[in-house]
Order: C-alpha cells, then structure tokens, then sequence
C-alpha cells in the first residue's frame, strides 16, 4: 500500500503526513517544569465539554492528548480534513476553541500563543513525523459524514413509519 500525500507536497519541508483529503498531525512538546498537574486538571476541565466546542470548527475527525515521558511531555494527536496550516489558522481565529488551545497548549514550555507568527514554526519544532498514516475512509470529510449520517437517520426514519 503506498503512502498518499495529496494536500501538499511531498517535498514540503513539513513533516506532515496525508491521506486523500485527510492529514495527521502529531506533537510531542515539553511541558513546562511542574506544570503536568495543572495541565491534568485543565484536560478534566476543557474534555468536561469538548465535544459541542471542537464540533464548531468542522475539520476534525479526532484528539488524543496524553502526558507522556514521567509527566514531561505532552502528546496531541489528531486527524483532520484540509491542509495543516489551514487547520491551525482555523484554530487562532476561532473566538470560542482558541482560548480553550491556548489553555492548553499554554503549559508547553516556550509555547508562544496562537496569535504569535511563531506559533507554526514552535509546532513543527516539536512535531513527531509518523513513518505511516492510513485511515479507513480518506475521502470522507467530516462535514460529508455528517451529512451521511443525517440522510441514514432520515432514511431509518421513513422505514421505521412503513414498518
């Protein structure tokens, strides 16, 4: 199976993997000196509603943030629909995901800000280059699934009433 790059090139100097209209991003960063507890109460806090606020921004498939390396480093994970630096530009304009990012991103160590012109140069600086990514569907944006799961519930609908 060949490994798909069809959002940018694959002479970029950025280490992103994609696949169809799909990309990885994978960061590993250092956490601030004592700063893994804090960020544990802020995860409990921002994942108590993340769900209603990531579903705003409309390009994400999924998130894994996970402490790592006896609580030194963080690992975020995710898999989204579009180009790496569109995600992210989506991300510093957002009024409602930004500041919650920002929190949480916020305990990395030299973690400039969303708004900093050297906040991309700061992610590839810790980003993990993955040897591999494959999804099951890589054509299927996050906005065409959820319009595939409204018809399926529209279509259940009318065989449940002819029933």
């Amino acid at each position: 199976m060949t490994q798909e790059s069809t959002l940018e090139s694959a002479a970029s100097d950025r280490p992103f993997k994609y696949h169809g209209k799909q990309g990885e991003w994978t960061l590993i960063a250092p956490l601030k000196p004592g700063a893994a507890e804090e960020l544990r109460a802020n995860i409990d806090a921002l994942s108590a509603d993340a769900a209603p606020r990531v579903g705003l921004i409309g390009i994400l498939h999924n998130v894994r943030v996970a402490l790592i390396d006896n609580d030194t480093r963080m690992l975020f994970a995710t898999i989204y629909d579009g180009t790496w630096d569109q995600y992210i530009d989506d991300f510093a304009a957002h009024p409602v995901l930004k500041p919650a990012l920002d929190q949480l991103w916020g305990h990395l160590d030299g973690y400039p800000g969303l708004e900093s012109p050297d906040v991309k140069d700061y992610f590839i600086k810790y980003q993990a280059p993955v040897a591999y990514f494959w999804t099951a569907y890589p054509d299927s944006t996050v906005d065409r699934i959820q319009k595939g799961e409204r018809v399926l519930e529209g279509f259940e609908q009318v065989l449940d009433a002819a029933g």
